[in-house]
Formats: structure tokens, sequence, C-alpha cells
């Protein structure tokens, strides 16, 4: 008898880096009035239809309300368990550079379709090791990695990565 499997749904999940004189930076959010929900990334369901870089920027203008320029770098596909849904995420991770000129704090209302929709976030850039170690969801655990494959641990890359 085998194990029943749980559902699999495909995110995708966004690293955007901005360099700054102490060390890289990673965009990051909270929910403005849900502490528990915890710092996150820009992520989110892949739709039919969008590969996972779409969502991926997607995710970041609805999430965070800014555009990615240039060319992401595929991190990777992982797979982690949401205790919370109950499902398999195959999380589809994409790192970008900054755009220029964004803000170092800014509230941004989300848009889009989904279950977010209305709600405020406080985003800001924080720094990659507190990031790793503190992102909601495991969200942190591919963002050294990314970096690296990248050749951007070191470096300070300002609108584009590697």
């Amino acid at each position: 008898m085998s194990a029943l499997k749980p559902p699999v749904k495909d995110k995708a999940l966004a690293y955007v880096i901005r360099s700054t004189p102490a060390g890289p930076r990673v965009l990051v959010f909270d929910h403005e009035g849900e502490p528990g929900a915890g710092t996150q990334v820009p992520a989110g369901t892949v739709d039919a239809g969008e590969t996972a870089e779409e969502a991926c920027r997607r995710e970041l203008q609805e999430e965070a309300g800014i555009a990615a320029p240039g060319p992401a770098r595929f991190v990777g596909v992982f797979e982690y368990f949401s205790p919370k849904h109950g499902q398999l995420h195959r999380r589809h991770v994409f790192l970008f550079g900054a755009p220029s000129g964004v803000a170092d704090v800014w509230t941004h209302v989300v848009s889009g379709e989904g279950n977010d929709r209305g709600r405020r976030f406080r985003c800001y850039w924080l720094d990659v090791a507190a990031a790793e170690a503190t992102l909601a969801g495991d969200q942190g655990a591919y963002l050294g990695q990314g970096l690296e494959r990248a050749g951007a641990h070191n470096a300070r890359p300002t609108s584009g990565i590697g």
C-alpha cells in the first residue's frame, strides 16, 4: 500500500537584490496589521498559461508595486511542504536586480486577483543574512545559493545580476 501524496502546486519566488556599501539587501515585505504572517519575499502561484518567470514578475508587481528590470537569473526548483495549505509547493526561484530609484521603505496596496488583494504590505530592503534566517515559510533557504549562482554574493550589482 502506498502513502497518499499531497497535491503539488507550482509557486514562483522572487529574490530582488539591491547593492549597498554594507553588502547586498533583498526586497522583503511585512503584512501591515498581520504580524503572524511573517516577513516574506514576493511569491505566489504560477497561473495557468504563464511561465514561472512571468509569475515572479507578476507577483513582484502585485505585492510590491515594482517591475523587475532586465533578465532574471534562474536559481532552481525546490520542494517545500506547506503545512498551512496541506500542499507540496514546487518553488521556482528567480533572482532579479533591483530597479533604480526604488525607495528604502514604502507601503503598497496589493493588486491582482488573489487572496492578498487590498492588503497593505510594508516593503523594505533586508540584509541577506538576516533574510536567510528570518523569512517565513523557509523562503530564505535558497537565497545564498541564488547569490552564489549569480556570482553576486560579494558583487554589488545595481540593476542587473551578473
